[in-house]
């Protein structure tokens, strides 16, 4: 456990699930907005593993663990955290549990009997069934979880920015994150990088022009990338400013990344999808305009079409990556270099508006916290 203070007042306590950088990024989301309406008026921590909690910018919690210490809290907010949530109602803990994925799943998350509150992120372009949310005890629909508007603003260009011409990359989110073929998730990084590799050698000069974000460790495990090419570094915060500066961003289709884009106006492109809820969300997002790349996959095309229990589908899109590596079907290399080298203006921000809704689902959880304490 690492603690920079301890402050008077109630103890809140925030536990995303380690899964990729959506609960984190949202948990972070929560932070600010909950230190915006309580400026040092309670104790704020983390529980997430380092390289989660190494996204945080200083100061943000008073502590951060990678496990839950003995001392209770009086409230701990569950992102996405299942186990997290029920070891708190055991330990006699008040729960607070944030849903971004309500409208994704086939039967309501077994959360409701140990929950003060189901807090449900709740978009027009993804709604949210009914079944998902009747058993829970309080269940409060929010907004897009985006910054809260009191975090500090990102500079328009850090040090050493994209050009305005630079295509910028995300590939496998959080640093650090452990590559696991068992899981499928090591795959979509070899595969993304083996295309952005045979891009560098077709197109050597117009390589320059992309900078690629991520997990470092999992590009490095891929084979890593060839010059000129480039790796860019930093937190979450720097990615999202070099976006800003950049001419557009290629990412796959995570929820979080793209209400973050869209949200700060940045031109989007979208990887193909590396698990069900991506699949989803390319589909609920296919009449926007947003390009993007699918797999060469009839399995896909199919799931695209149909809604299936979350393990089924989860298990089709990882056996799909994965049969794409072992036959070597990279995305197709035209469309990849036109996603690459193409430039498109951002969404119109009243159509992002009618997509996403309200960016103000940080500030509806940080109330929905501060009620409870």
């Amino acid at each position: 456990m690492t603690a920079s203070r301890q402050r008077p007042g109630p103890r809140v306590r925030i536990a995303p699930v380690a899964y990729g950088f959506g609960p984190v990024g949202k948990a972070l989301h929560i932070a600010r907005a909950i230190r915006a309406a309580a400026p040092g008026g309670l104790h704020l921590e983390l529980t997430a593993p380092a390289h989660f909690a190494a996204t945080a910018e200083p100061g943000l919690f008073d502590a951060v663990h990678d496990s839950a210490p003995e001392d209770r809290a009086d409230l701990v907010v569950c992102v996405m955290n299942r186990a997290a949530a029920a070891t708190a109602a055991d330990r006699g803990e008040r729960v607070v549990f944030v849903d971004s994925l309500a409208w994704l799943w086939d039967e309501p998350l077994p959360v409701g009997a140990f929950c003060d509150c189901y807090l449900y992120q709740d978009l027009p372009v993804l709604p949210v069934p009914e079944r998902n949310i009747a058993p829970m005890r309080e269940a409060i629909p929010v907004g897009a979880i985006a910054d809260a508007p009191a975090a500090p603003a990102r500079p328009a260009r850090p040090p050493a920015a994209p050009a305005p011409d630079t295509t910028v990359v995300s590939i496998a989110g959080v640093e650090n994150f452990e590559v696991s073929v068992a899981a499928g998730n090591a795959w979509y990084a070899r595969l993304v990088v083996d295309a952005l590799g045979d891009f560098a050698r077709r197109r050597p000069g117009q390589a320059r022009q992309v900078e690629v974000f991520g997990n470092t460790e999992a590009i490095a495990w891929a084979g890593g990338l060839p010059a000129p090419l480039r790796i860019g570094s930093g937190a979450q915060r720097d990615f999202l400013a070099a976006t800003a500066a950049s001419g557009r961003t290629l990412a796959s289709p995570g929820l979080t990344t793209i209400i973050e884009l869209l949200s700060t106006g940045v031109p989007l492109a979208f990887l193909p999808p590396q698990n069900y809820s991506q699949v989803r969300i390319a589909r609920a997002f296919a009449e926007t305009g947003i390009p993007g790349l699918n797999w060469d996959s009839e399995a896909l095309d199919w799931l695209a079409g149909h809604d299936v229990p979350e393990r089924v589908g989860s298990q089709i899109v990882r056996n799909t990556v994965a049969e794409s590596y072992a036959s070597g079907r990279t995305p197709d290399p035209d469309a990849f270099d036109a996603l690459l080298l193409e430039r498109t203006a951002p969404l119109p921000q009243d159509r992002v508006t009618r997509l996403l809704g309200a960016l103000d689902g940080a500030a509806d959880v940080a109330k929905a916290v501060l009620a409870r304490l």
